[in-house]
């Protein structure tokens, strides 16, 4: 039972309609902040990042006296506290050391430039972008070129590195996995049936029989493939979630992280977050008059929003 259903039995039901609007406002934080725990415990990192920073720009509670948005300071500094460790548990907006700088503008050869990637944790986690992805990152670079001052000299000076927190119940789905597998190759029925037939020559099986447009006959092979295990899920989102975490973790082989990135590219495509990047930026201001907006200063709030639009960028192209 919620805390706010308990009050209602307090006072009555007649005279809960009576409450104020701070009162009611109050109540929808405590909700907001229980929710918000369940998703610390139960989704990932990114979830955990996106709700909070719905509720610390107020659209979490559609009362006008929410704590997120109007609080003392002591509980404004804990909420941005709280704030910067949920963002640090997805990326950090890094300087680059004077030796990375010197080499990145040094970089000559194909050689020297393969190795100045290394130092631009975008492009060695992500590729460069190019086709469709260049062109729209040339454009919006252009943009913000034309409207800010000393870019390139931000974009030397500081990178962007991610580094998805693990969800603790991912970590540990795959750790209870990983031991069932290990103690059922020491059954019986895993040396006389799954043994004597290893993934590489079923692959080969089942591409040769896959040209041919024949379903596999052999009931051997068919037996191993169904290594089910059942895993009891409280929730349907949650279903959904260890799903493609474990589609990412075994079958993509990249430890789960594309589960992440898939949810924080849908999270940057949001037209919320882009009309951020374009305000944060100033890359719609057009004069009125005609005559071109004075160039603004170049601050590290406005390189993040630069690098996390290239990192949207980069994601929307690899999915």
């Amino acid at each position: 039972m919620s805390f706010q259903s308990k009050l209602r039995r307090v006072i009555g039901e007649s005279n809960f309609h009576f409450v104020g609007q701070k009162v009611k406002s109050l109540l929808r934080n405590i909700e907001d902040i229980k929710n918000l725990l369940q998703t610390l415990l139960n989704r990932s990192s990114v979830q955990f990042f996106v709700q909070f920073k719905t509720l610390r720009a107020g659209d979490g509670s559609d009362g006008m006296f929410s704590i997120f948005k109007h609080c003392d300071e002591e509980t404004h500094q804990i909420i941005n506290q709280i704030f910067d460790l949920a963002k640090q548990r997805i990326y950090r907006l890094v300087q680059r050391s004077e030796e990375a700088k010197a080499y990145m503008t040094t970089a000559r050869t194909a050689h020297e430039q393969a190795t100045a990637k290394s130092f631009c944790s975008l492009e060695l986690e992500y590729g460069r972008p190019y086709n469709a992805a260049q062109v729209k990152w040339s454009w919006w670079r252009d943009k913000v070129f034309e409207r800010t001052l000393n870019l390139p000299l931000f974009e030397l000076e500081y990178d962007l590195q991610i580094n998805y927190e693990q969800m603790p119940k991912f970590a540990k789905i795959v750790s209870i996995l990983n031991d069932l597998e290990l103690k059922f190759m020491g059954t019986e029925v895993y040396r006389d049936i799954y043994e004597p037939i290893s993934i590489k020559k079923l692959k080969t099986v089942e591409a040769k029989k896959s040209k041919d447009k024949e379903p596999p006959r052999d009931p051997e092979e068919r037996r191993a493939f169904n290594k089910n295990v059942l895993i009891a899920c409280r929730t349907y989102k949650q279903y959904i979630d260890i799903l493609k975490f474990l589609y990412q973790f075994y079958f993509k082989k990249d430890n789960g992280l594309g589960f992440y990135d898939d949810r924080f590219r849908l999270h940057l495509a949001s037209n919320r977050e882009y009309t951020k990047r374009t305000n944060c930026l100033d890359i719609n201001n057009n004069a009125l008059s005609g005559k071109t907006p004075p160039k603004i200063a170049m601050t590290q709030s406005m390189v993040e929003q630069h690098l996390l639009h290239k990192l949207y960028v980069l994601l929307e192209q690899k999915y």
